[in-house]
């Protein structure tokens, strides 16, 4: 029994005298790379196995460290390679006396295969589409440049788009070669591209039993035996989307089932719910406290009719709108909307209870958002010295179209807004008018994580009543989306008693910079000028700047500013915005 004790004893401090000597011998590594830079310092960490286990945070003993040391020069090889360079090579250190043990990875790049020649040709029935030899033209390597194998997939997927966007669904590649000469350290590409016929759009299904597909043809931009491109169904989806019956909008060309060279297209459609309510709290600079309900009703019956009742409510702004919305059977695209509304608004300038009634018909035209409308418009108001009522019949039409690459954070995008409205006494309005509005607003790139945006907005009114027209008619500046520093319409032409009255003429300009030093974090700073003015610009402009900061949130661009007027100078103001910057 002694004998037994004692030798489980030897055994059991033999086992943690060994557990203790493997902890001792394993650790975590560290890997620098040095000698590269930029995308060919990406890639060759992303090929490591060392860099790969620091990543994974895993402990490496001593025996695995040496072994994945070893592999080194062959992986720094392969991950130069697509940069075109071939004779890399690559010294590996392993420094085991800290906690954490440190790998050093030396590289020496080596010179660049350089491309000797390239044969980039085009056959079939498509070989003299623009598409196509935009593609040639434009392919990204040349004689003389360094072989970059990213470069030359970016030229084989330029094909392939030209070629899903033309109809040629069965283009593809005879040849697709690069050759590499590693002794006189010279390339060349060979890349022939055979189109094959063009195809041709067939038969639209809509796959959905709950609204009569005669309202979803009118988005349907093209008829059976037109040339297909890819790009019409993409817009036919967005349009689709956006119509708000559908929860999931897909777009299926069956290249598999043409007949004749037309694809027929299959469009499966995934219902919303029929109901949304939002109710919704919040503060605004404008406004103050607020509090916002939505309804909307979709799909009351399947001719996709639908009603919206809105409700928003403050301190200085209560407005309240019901519309019912009818869409146009095919082949119009036409979109009738019947809405009444009333609104009790109090600025710091002007108190006015409006009720306005009427419809609106909007559609695409050519990609322009073109929309008429005629309302019945009563005020009972009070600006300055001026009181009174008015009812307005006021015909309208407007035109919008905008751009951009991503409408939640855009890089690059701008919109264009042109409205005219009038109302004419001999039609049994108060006073006669006109008056014409234009915004244009853009964002642009300019350094990396910058952006310049830049924005415009003028109107002009012609009419022998001014001091007769309600406020909502008039112009007045200041606000988050007018002149930041300022109160909401706070700014304008002022009567002998000094209120402000509003104007005839209203121009704007911004200017700001953003610049993100995190993803989802940025700071601006912006400049801000213009005013409403008399028809002979007798007022002088205002001023506003200030700072802001902006957060990228998963709904919107999400802002806050705090802007300080120059001229009339101020103490300055806070605002709160959500939403695109176009």
């Amino acid at each position: 029994m002694h004998r037994l004790m004692r030798q489980i004893v030897c055994a059991v401090t033999l086992a943690t005298v060994l557990a203790f000597a493997t902890a001792a011998s394993a650790a975590r590594v560290s890997v620098s790379v040095r000698g590269v830079k930029g995308a060919t310092r990406d890639n060759v960490e992303a090929t490591l196995s060392l860099k790969r286990a620091e990543n994974g945070k895993r402990d490496l003993d001593e025996a695995e460290a040496k072994r994945l040391l070893e592999r080194v020069p062959q992986e720094v090889a392969l991950a130069l390679e697509p940069f075109g360079l071939y004779r890399s090579s690559a010294t590996a250190t392993l420094d085991t006396s800290g906690k954490r043990w440190q790998v050093t990875v030396n590289v020496v790049p080596g010179p660049a295969v350089r491309i000797q020649s390239v044969d980039v040709k085009v056959t079939g029935d498509g070989r003299n589409e623009p598409a196509f030899q935009k593609a040639v033209s434009g392919f990204p390597l040349k004689p003389g440049d360094t072989l970059e194998h990213a470069k030359y997939e970016g030229g084989k997927a330029a094909f392939a788009a030209a070629a899903a966007d033309s109809g040629y669904l069965a283009a593809k590649l005879d040849t697709a070669a690069i050759w590499v000469d590693r002794i006189a350290y010279t390339s060349g590409i060979i890349l022939h591209v055979n189109t094959g016929p063009r195809y041709k759009f067939g038969d639209v299904t809509f796959d959905q039993d709950f609204v009569d597909p005669a309202v979803l043809h009118g988005h349907v931009k093209f008829k059976r035996g037109d040339p297909y491109r890819h790009s019409r169904l993409i817009n036919m989806q967005g349009e689709l989307s956006g119509m708000g019956y559908f929860g999931r909008v897909e777009v299926v060309p069956r290249a598999d089932l043409a007949e004749n060279l037309e694809v027929p297209i299959y469009v499966d459609m995934q219902p919303q719910k029929t109901q949304r309510y939002e109710l919704g709290a919040g503060w605004g600079t404008d406004t103050g406290p607020r509090i916002t309900f939505n309804i909307e009703l979709r799909r009351l019956n399947k001719k996709g009719h639908r009603a919206e009742i809105n409700a928003r409510l403050s301190g200085i702004e209560n407005r309240y709108m019901v519309k019912y919305i009818m869409p146009s059977h095919y082949p119009s695209t036409w979109v009738t909307t019947l809405q009444v509304g009333f609104a009790r608004l109090e600025p710091v300038t002007y108190t006015t209870d409006k009720f306005v009634l009427g419809p609106s018909f909007s559609h695409m035209r050519r990609r322009v958002r073109e929309t008429i409308a005629f309302s019945y418009e009563f005020e009972n108001f009070t600006v300055g010295a001026d009181t009174g009522k008015s009812h307005l019949f006021r015909p309208s039409v407007g035109w919008r179209k905008a751009r951009t690459d991503d409408p939640i954070f855009a890089l690059k995008a701008w919109s264009l807004s042109w409205q005219m409205q009038g109302a004419a006494d001999w039609l049994g309005s108060t006073t006669s008018m006109f008056q014409v509005d234009v915004v244009a607003r853009g964002v642009r790139k300019i350094f990396p994580r910058s952006r310049l945006i830049g924005s415009v907005q003028l109107g002009k009114t012609w009419t022998n009543h001014f001091r007769e027209l309600p406020p909502t008619i008039r112009y007045f500046a200041g606000g988050e989306r007018s002149l930041r520093g300022y109160e909401w319409q706070s700014l304008g032409p002022v009567d002998d008693e000094g209120d402000v009255i509003g104007g005839e003429i209203l121009a704007l300009g911004s200017v700001e910079v953003d610049y993100y030093p995190l993803q989802s974090w940025g700071l601006a700073a912006f400049f801000d000028f213009g005013n409403a003015f008399e028809s002979g610009f007798s007022n002088d402009p205002a001023y506003g700047t200030g700072l802001g900061l902006r957060w990228r949130s998963p709904v919107g661009l999400f802002r806050i500013d705090y802007g300080v007027g120059l001229n009339p100078s101020n103490n300055g103001q806070l605002h709160l915005m959500i939403g695109p910057d176009v």
